[in-house]
């Protein structure tokens, strides 16, 4: 997997700090002495602390920041087209030595895919060749 922006995975860092605000426990209430009302009487305090919450729980959460994080970092399978970003000049460098011909066909199905792209968008395209011309001198 290739992520386009691999600095957001530093946010995997914050996980610890996610922990530990989702476990951090407020303080206890002081208890308050109302005035004699029969309803208020009646009820009982009903404490919902963090530290109680139950682990599946705390994963859920973790992981789902995970995610997020991941998602950020824009991830790429390796074979699928990279999204044409940008708004300048398109250069497009192909290797077309002796060495390239095994996956020809998929590197010509790649540029003209981004030259599609990099057209759609209005943005000029500069193609260098690698290999040296059929008379020997560099291109």
């Amino acid at each position: 997997m290739i992520f386009l922006a691999p600095l957001a995975l530093l946010g995997l860092l914050t996980l610890p700090v996610v922990w530990w605000l989702l476990r951090a426990t407020p303080p206890t209430p002081r208890a308050q002495i109302f005035p004699a009302v029969a309803l208020l009487r009646t009820l009982r305090p009903h404490q919902n602390d963090a530290v109680r919450s139950p682990l599946w729980l705390l994963l859920v959460r973790l992981a789902a920041v995970a995610c997020l994080v991941l998602g950020l970092a824009q991830p790429v399978l390796p074979g699928d087209r990279l999204p044409s970003t940008g708004h300048g000049p398109l250069l497009l460098v192909m290797d077309d030595g002796l060495f390239s011909a095994s996956d020809w066909g998929r590197r010509i199905a790649t540029a003209q895919g981004l030259v599609e792209d990099a057209d759609h968008a209005g943005r000029t395209i500069l193609f260098v060749r690698t290999a040296p011309a059929a008379d020997g001198h560099e291109i």
